[in-house]
């Protein structure tokens, strides 16, 4: 009979499409095929009702598939009935990758059923839900691909999987307590977790480090062992309940399929999150998370990133790494194959804004206007991502981290190899951070394949541009640092983009770093060599003094983030930074305590102007903290205004990590759209470093030769 053979692309593996599509079929009455193939899933299919199966693929797909593309032509179509067929592997690859999704509520309530087999089983999904990327060697995703293959399906599980009528049908993670993994230890882990102990959990893109939360012994116990003196700690709760304060967006955000961290306002001090007015929280989103709660009676409890200091979220070998950290770890016997760790969501300026893209999302792509085929962005050194080009959609690898040691390059090097396989993609043109020392740019150049390198912060400005299918805007990207075009440290920048190309019309003024890094380790080095020349001293900061007049290990910065760090060192706030952004995010918590709206005057973004301006005014440090965003906020405004009258343009890019800052972002969008100008903000990857990889790819597809 002559049909349609209809192509569809995107997130429909791992998702139940296949399934899904063979209940329409026989709903409809319509007879053929449906298949997994290496480009995505192709439909052969005959009878008069088609074009309501089409429409209803366009309208409602299954809840966890992405369509990206459906393609349909006439075909000759053989066929009594509507089956499933085995998985075609020939071709070339054209698809998106299933991501990993928190247990779906149908799952949740067998678990809690004593009377279901699977009642507190901890590897209990179905087609809707569960760990997919995590467990994926190879594609097409059927169940010899993944980290399941070494459990064969019992008789019971078997039916199900074979059964068109079960949630279970073509389920490839499909296991019960008969034949799937297990893990060693729960009830341990459990009683250890109620009496203040350290447990080390192993989930689904790797470890967590796991205490009570409202024990505040437990938690300095972790913070030492781990050597995380004051960076906030992460914590799941039981449900919604326990925190009613929250607002709409973040319950949906948090008890979405992705089940992200989401960074909410908690004003009440606490050891999880010192100084600052925000928490991290999170629902359980493995079973396991479930029966822990359900087995210990806690409400909340703090589970953090598992890994020693600077070293990658371990994924093997529990009982060694977490050897002197964790009472008791909690293991199981199946492979985690790739890293993913827990994203982090904001609500910023009314619209979630990522601060860290991974699990539950990564690795998704982002549809882009030119051709990317064969284009990987390496990102840079701290928060890095990795960006990899199919003709017009660039895949976003998971978070890596930050680039310091071995651990970390390898993983940047298998993260590389383990996506250039599954998607397919053969690499011809890397592209690069121009710092000389990243780790980043060290890999690219072990590859032996052609390779480009672009200013950090173009890329920036670049990766806000791809997002949002641009080509041209006045781009303001404030950031912590990156190597600039005349050698000096950028990162408070005013540019014009114009189809690939960039230049540099304004920027934050250099403030001298006499002594090098070690201003960020102890900003108030820069507040003291910023005012220096203002006659302006401090007691205590002779040593830095005498480097600045020396000229000793001298480096001048235009980073606004430099600039957020010196600030807060000048209220007091923060002179001593344990970790990366402590300072700036410590200073805006410091004034969300104000209502106070007014800025100083100043003219441009002039540094020393600026901290001198706070550094006179006698009102209190929450009133001086909140005219500091302010001031800078207005000056920015003003800033971005000429450049864009001078050439002509109406949309401003809004990219890099100092825009993680919410009264920053806030007062400037206003600002802007006050004077007729259109903000351009980031929604799919984050505006700090873990976003700029896709930059890199946008910048290079227009540079090299078409």
């Amino acid at each position: 009979m002559t049909g349609k053979r209809i192509r569809v692309t995107g997130i429909v593996q791992g998702v139940g499409f296949r399934p899904f599509v063979y209940r329409e079929a026989h709903r409809l009455s319509l007879f053929g095929t449906v298949q997994n193939t290496s480009h995505g899933v192709e439909i052969l299919v005959s009878g008069g009702r088609i074009n309501e199966l089409i429409d209803t693929l366009k309208r409602r797909p299954p809840p966890l598939s992405r369509v990206h593309s459906i393609q349909v032509e006439t075909a000759d179509v053989a066929a009594a009935d509507f089956d499933i067929l085995e998985s075609d592997s020939s071709g070339a690859r054209n698809l998106a990758l299933p991501i990993d999704t928190a247990v779906c509520n149908a799952c949740l309530a067998e678990f809690f059923d004593p009377e279901d087999r699977r009642y507190l089983y901890p590897f209990i999904n179905c087609t809707e839900c569960g760990p997919r990327y995590t467990l994926i060697s190879d594609l097409p995703y059927d169940r010899q691909n993944t980290a399941m293959a070494s459990f064969k399906m019992c008789a019971d599980c078997e039916g199900e999987y074979r059964n068109p009528k079960s949630r279970r049908f073509h389920a490839e993670t499909n296991c019960c307590a008969q034949c799937g993994p297990a893990y060693a230890g729960i009830e341990q882990a459990a009683t250890d977790l109620m009496a203040g102990k350290i447990v080390a959990i192993k989930g689904v893109g790797g470890y967590h480090l796991a205490c009570r939360a409202d024990d505040m012994a437990v938690i300095r116990r972790l913070r030492d062992l781990k050597e995380r003196d004051e960076k906030p700690f992460a914590v799941m709760i039981r449900s919604l309940e326990v925190m009613p304060g929250l607002n709409e967006q973040e319950k949906a955000l948090l008890s979405s399929p992705e089940a992200p961290i989401v960074l909410t306002r908690y004003d009440s001090p606490s050891a999880l999150a010192p100084g600052l007015d925000t928490l991290g929280l999170f629902l359980p989103y493995a079973p396991i998370h479930h029966l822990l709660f359900h087995l210990t009676g806690l409400q909340s409890m703090v589970m953090t990133s598992g890994n020693r200091k600077n070293e990658p979220m371990a994924v093997a070998d529990g009982k060694k790494i977490f050897a002197g950290i964790a009472d008791f770890v909690l293991d199981h016997n199946r492979d985690i194959l790739v890293r993913n760790d827990d994203s982090v969501v904001r609500q910023m300026a009314g619209i979630p804004v990522f601060l860290r893209r991974s699990r539950g999302y990564a690795p998704g792509s982002v549809a882009v206007d030119f051709n990317a085929t064969g284009i990987v962005g390496l990102g840079a050194m701290l928060k890095n991502s990795l960006s990899l080009g199919k003709q017009d959609r660039v895949f976003l690898s998971q978070y890596i981290g930050d680039l310091e040691n071995e651990a970390a390059y390898q993983s940047l090097s298998s993260s590389y190899h383990h996506l250039t396989q599954l998607l397919d993609i053969k690499p011809t043109l890397l592209v690069a951070d121009k710092h000389p020392d990243y780790l980043s740019t060290r890999f690219g150049e072990s590859l032996n394949l052609p390779m480009m390198q672009v200013q950090h912060h173009a890329a920036h400005a670049f990766s806000c541009l791809a997002e949002n299918r641009l080509t041209e805007a006045v781009a303001a990207v404030f950031d912590g640092a990156g190597y600039g075009d005349d050698g000096h440290i950028w990162g408070g920048e005013i540019f014009i983009l114009r189809d690939g190309n960039y230049s540099r019309e304004d920027h934050l003024s250099y403030m001298p770093m006499p002594g090098g890094d070690a201003c960020v380790t102890h900003p108030l080095r820069l507040a003291a060599a910023v005012l220096h020349d203002r006659h302006v001293h401090f007691p205590g900061q002779e040593k830095t003094i005498q480097l600045l007049e020396k000229k000793l290990s001298l480096f001048h910065t235009s980073g606004m983030g430099r600039l957020f760090d010196a600030a807060a060192a000048l209220l007091g706030i923060c002179t001593h930074q344990s970790y990366e952004g402590q300072a700036p995010m410590m200073l805006e918590a410091c004034a969300q305590a104000s209502s106070d709206e007014g800025v100083y005057d100043v003219t441009g973004l002039n540094s020393g102007d600026i901290l001198e301006a706070l550094y006179q005014d006698n009102a209190s440090v929450e009133t001086r903290a909140a005219r500091f965003h302010h001031t800078v906020a207005a000056q920015t405004v003003l800033a971005v205004q000429r450049v864009a009258t001078r050439n002509r343009l109406s949309k401003v890019v809004l990219s890099g990590g100092v825009f993680q800052n919410l009264i920053l972002l806030a007062n400037i969008k206003d600002g802007l759209v006050k004077i007729g100008l259109e903000p351009v903000v980031h929604r799919r990857v984050p505006s700090n470093d873990g976003g700029l990889s896709l930059g890199q790819v946008f910048w290079a597809a227009r540079q090299r030769p078409h």
